[in-house]
């Protein structure tokens, strides 16, 4: 599920025991992320847009990595119990 600032943009269901692999991921994230953060720019949610990417580190495939960098998505912290995002 991908949500802006008014809530949610798009909302996919899969059949049980589909995988997602990283062309579906890639094409998913490379098609919405430009579209959530210009809509929460347009309604003045933001003033500056940045992703979070919260999937674990040994998950995330190498093109969706590179993804991830070159448009500002933020990768979450390795879990810690004594570190509250």
């Amino acid at each position: 599920m991908l949500t802006d600032c008014r809530g949610v943009v798009q909302y996919e269901s899969l059949c049980i025991g589909l995988m997602i692999y990283k062309d579906y991921y890639f094409s998913v994230s490379s098609h919405m992320s430009g579209e959530i953060i210009e809509n929460d720019l347009k309604c003045g949610a933001i003033t500056h847009g940045f992703l979070l990417h919260d999937n674990a580190p040994y998950h995330i495939p190498y093109n969706i990595l590179g993804f991830s960098t070159k448009n500002s998505m933020t990768p979450n912290t390795p879990y810690s119990p004594d570190m509250v995002p």
